[in-house]
């Protein structure tokens, strides 16, 4: 093997490897999306459930499960931005690899990345903000 051939293999490798951490990378945070999504769904269901079988009248701190119930509401919203913008960057990805392919050198910037992290990490912070206060108004009603 030559020095072009062992440098081409390798990568190539480089590629695929590449490729396979991004694949990847993709699949869980897609992961991470749908499972915050139903432990959200989830919870908020349950907060029903306990509001109407387990606390007795009155009920106390009422603001505190309102704040939970909106948090886990813009979890649930925020995941399903987080889909559609990456369903767009996936197709801006697309565009970009086709307009490189022609080689067209022009500049084609995906910004619907940078709005997919954004929900993911709203959610995230407003599903700690809707536990906290569901175990808050938990605690002021047991």
């Amino acid at each position: 093997m030559t020095k072009t051939e062992v440098a081409d293999k390798e990568y190539e490798n480089y590629l695929k490897t590449r490729n396979d951490y991004l694949a990847q990378q993709k699949e869980q945070i897609q992961e991470y999306a749908r499972h915050l999504m139903l432990v959200s769904c989830g919870i908020f269901s349950i907060s029903f459930i306990f509001i109407d079988k387990i606390i007795t009248p009155p009920i106390k701190r009422k603001i505190f499960i309102l704040i939970a119930w909106i948090s886990f509401s813009a979890v649930i919203l925020f995941v399903i931005l987080s889909y559609l913008m990456s369903y767009k960057a996936f197709k801006k990805e697309i565009q970009f690899l086709d307009s490189k392919q022609k080689k067209d050198e022009s500049k084609v910037r995906n910004y619907f990345n940078a709005f997919v992290m954004i929900f993911n990490v709203l959610s995230l912070i407003l599903f700690i903000v809707g536990l906290v206060f569901l175990f808050l108004f938990a605690y002021n009603n047991l």
